[in-house]
């Protein structure tokens, strides 16, 4: 599978930036390595320090990790690495250590220069892929493990949280013609092939989150916080009706009438807004395709309240999470003090007027 073709993952230029020594003649890299020029990324791997100091974070750790894979003969791209390569998101931030898994395991975890040494299991150097890219001296391929090992290594290297944001979004995003279920599917059946592995009870963790109904990454791991304090697995994506009227389409929702909502940054900008059913908003678009982003947020913001007026009326409770109270973890807490004192009362939300929905996790 190419793993460009996946949903998120841009096709990026800057690959043309590395300059392998090993093919130049032998006073060009004389001159790589004692000049100031140049900046080593990897051991035989260099770049432009002028270009390479102008580039985002981000785009350094995608570099560095294509480098360390280029200069690894024997070393796979794995984990963190792996994903994001994969064009997959995680939960944690990026870090600039690449990780290099190996077969067999010569080591377990040992970190050497701006590389982490995995050990592969025997059936991931099975299913390796090529990610195909273009550098200063031509096209190369970098090994790296496929889409479900990586999410595998992810949860057992890493954490829950990492795997099944990966994962859902994978399953979302999976592209020839494999649905959400078969994606799922051939998930388990991977790492029911995997039992006495180091880290194995993370990944059956993992497994039972993963349900593929999260529509963001911030949703899935937003799960996951829900599940780690303790809490009953809500719905997610149900439709909440009365007296036969559709009233909304809600994240997280649970029957003593406790509607989770997570408001992303880009929930109110052009382009990334959908209706309950499905179709992308037109809200603020001119004549010509021409998009005035203050008319458009002010416009969702009032369909916002509108949505939210009707689900009140339906006596439902509704918490908002955005991106500050979920990062100080206030927004977990909220939810745990307001789910037990609604399940204390006795309130139950009469079935009738929900439907659909999947459990966040098993």
């Amino acid at each position: 599978m190419n793993s460009l073709a996946w949903g998120r993952h841009e096709e990026k230029t800057t690959t043309t930036l590395l300059i392998e020594a090993k093919e130049l003649p032998e006073s060009a890299r004389r001159g790589l390595a004692r000049g100031r020029k140049h900046h080593k990324i990897a051991p035989g791997i260099y770049a432009e320090r002028a270009h390479w100091d102008e580039l985002p974070r981000a785009e350094k750790v995608r570099l560095n990790a294509i480098a360390h894979g280029l200069s690894c003969a024997n070393g796979v791209l794995c984990g963190r690495s792996a994903a994001l390569l994969h064009g997959l998101p995680i939960a944690g931030r990026a870090e600039p250590n690449a990780e290099i898994g190996y077969y067999p395991p010569g080591g377990s975890n040992v970190t050497r220069h701006l590389r982490i040494a995995r050990p592969l299991h025997a059936k991931a150097t099975q299913r390796l892929e090529m990610l195909q890219v273009v550098t200063a001296n031509g096209l190369r391929e970098v090994r790296l493990t496929c889409i479900t090992d990586t999410i595998i290594d992810l949860a057992r290297w890493h954490s829950v949280a990492d795997a099944v944001v990966a994962a859902e979004f994978a399953a979302r995003a999976s592209a020839d013609g494999v649905g959400i279920s078969e994606f799922i599917t051939a998930l388990l059946a991977d790492a029911g092939k995997l039992r006495k592995l180091r880290g194995i009870s993370k990944v059956r963790d993992a497994l039972r989150l993963i349900n593929g109904a999260s529509e963001s990454p911030r949703e899935s791991e937003l799960k996951v916080k829900l599940w780690e304090a303790g809490l009953p697995a809500p719905l997610q994506q149900v439709e909440l009706h009365y007296e036969g009227y559709f009233a909304g389409r809600v994240d997280f929702f649970y029957s003593c009438g406790l509607v989770i909502e997570y408001d992303g940054q880009g929930k109110y900008q052009p382009g990334s807004t959908k209706l309950d059913d499905g179709q992308l908003s037109g809200a603020g678009v001119g004549a010509g395709g021409v998009i005035n982003e203050e008319v458009f947020a002010a416009r969702q913001i009032l369909s916002e309240r509108e949505r939210e007026r009707k689900l009140q009326n339906l006596g439902l409770r509704i918490y908002r999470v955005d991106r500050n109270n979920f990062r100080d973890g206030s927004a977990v807490a909220d939810i745990c003090r307001i789910h037990k004192q609604m399940t204390q009362h006795g309130l139950e939300f009469p079935t009738t007027n929900y439907r659909g929905g999947v459990p966040a996790w098993e």
